[in-house]
């Protein structure tokens, strides 16, 4: 299939690849980092190898859905006409588009949870671990903060994923409405958009309530305002 040209297509198709390129080069960043604080000396100048810690372990498998849900959405731009006009797309087109949809609603939870996650065990590392030995502020109210946080996202994650999975009877009656209009199945229209606002909803409140994590931490620290303003900026584009 040729690469859209009518439409919002090829922008779309380009936007994707834009955000390919950012994700991939921040992970070779990131694995460039971790190489070289694995190989950094202690404080007793030995050189050893630190652990791979589970944040970083589901941050890779984001990556992985990530890599999925682009590979789904960018067939789904050639093939199956998303950002077209509907006169300029076929029956086939039609049915690939809705497979799109449908798929990468399936992803996208799976996606939010597994990098929520991993940003989650970060600041856990960061701001409860390594303080138990040096002052930090308000521990218990970032530690409740960041459970909180990790339940709400799993719990509603779940139930957008369980509605994207059942919003049709069979699931496949999504997409073949369309190839087979005689197909027997029914499909929900509210099911879904509600699920989406309220993890919508609990997306944007833990991003902020995790932004929040590396400014309550560091407040009443010693760290010098430049440093600290520098660390809570870098903690906090992990949220993002």
């Amino acid at each position: 299939m040729p690469f859209p040209t009518s439409g919002k297509g090829l922008e779309l198709l380009i936007i994707q690849i834009c955000c390919g390129i950012v994700v991939y080069v921040s992970v070779c960043l990131r694995l460039w980092a971790q190489h070289i604080n694995r190989k950094r000396p202690s404080l007793h100048n030995k050189i050893t190898t630190r652990k791979v810690s589970l944040h970083d372990v589901l941050m890779h498998v984001s990556v992985f859905f990530y890599t999925v849900q682009a590979v789904i959405v960018i067939r789904g731009i050639i093939e199956g006409g998303i950002g077209q006009h509907g006169n300029d797309i076929d029956q086939t087109e039609i049915t690939i588009g809705f497979q799109t949809w449908y798929f990468g609603e399936l992803i996208y939870p799976v996606l939010s949870c597994f990098t929520k996650t991993s940003v989650i065990l970060f600041l856990q590392q960061a701001y409860i671990v390594k303080f138990q030995t040096r002052e930090a502020t308000n521990r218990r109210y970032i530690q409740w903060v960041l459970y909180i946080c990790l339940c709400a996202i799993w719990t509603s994650s779940n139930v957008f994923l369980s509605a994207s999975i059942f919003q049709c009877s069979p699931p496949s009656h999504y997409w073949m409405q369309f190839e087979d209009p005689s197909s027997e199945g029914t499909c929900s229209k509210s099911i879904v958009p509600t699920a989406g606002i309220v993890l919508s909803i609990v997306t944007a409140a833990s991003d902020w309530a995790l932004a929040s994590v590396p400014i309550v931490a560091l407040t009443k620290t010693q760290i010098p305002w430049r440093k600290k303003a520098a660390i809570q900026a870098l903690s906090s584009l992990g949220v993002v």
